[in-house]
């Protein structure tokens, strides 16, 4: 079956934790000792947090260590094979699907370029010509929902309520 999940050990976790070619990350049953007895620990699926970088994490731990790693990286440090360059990682589909067909091993430039395209697309401001102000508030008016006036205009809905609210006035697109 293509879309089968596959569990491997997580490479300098052996023992301790495998990684999933479908993005997820989980503890293996073991024993471990604690004030000097023995306990047995089963393995379970471990949580993730968003990182300030936008990519989701994980926190490992061996041997009173903790180490947070991005997921995507231990997805394909598991399941790509790396190319002889040291190159960047990139999601084809978006940071949230870590899985392993959607991840990529890219060269640095290409993966700056990336996120200088990605930065640029939300940052840059158009200013709405005044016949899409007039289609805007018209179709508000008409009773279409804001939400969906915002994403026809291709604007936030914060910028489609001033367009319908502010009459005659400038209103620039995110």
């Amino acid at each position: 079956m293509k879309n089968e999940e596959r569990w491997i050990p997580v490479p300098g976790y052996e023992g301790y934790y495998e990684v999933a070619n479908t993005g997820r990350v989980r503890s293996v049953d073991r024993t471990i000792r604690v004030n000097g007895f023995e306990q047995q620990r089963r393995g379970r699926p471990l949580k993730t947090s968003l990182g300030r970088d936008g990519y989701l994490k994980v926190t490992l731990c061996r041997e009173g260590r903790r180490d947070r790693r991005s997921l995507h990286e231990l997805v394909a440090e598991a399941f790509l094979e790396r190319p002889a360059l040291h190159e960047g990682i990139v999601h084809v589909d978006g940071r949230m699907n870590n899985a392993a067909e959607n991840l990529v091993y890219v060269k640095p430039a290409k993966e700056r370029l990336d996120e200088f395209l990605e930065e640029l697309e939300r940052t840059e401001r158009v200013t709405l010509a005044p016949s899409e102000l007039r289609l805007m508030r018209s179709a508000y008016e008409q009773g279409t929902p804001l939400r969906k006036v915002a994403e026809r205009f291709h604007v936030s809905e914060n910028r489609a309520w001033n367009a319908v609210r502010h009459h005659g006035k400038r209103v620039e697109r995110i």
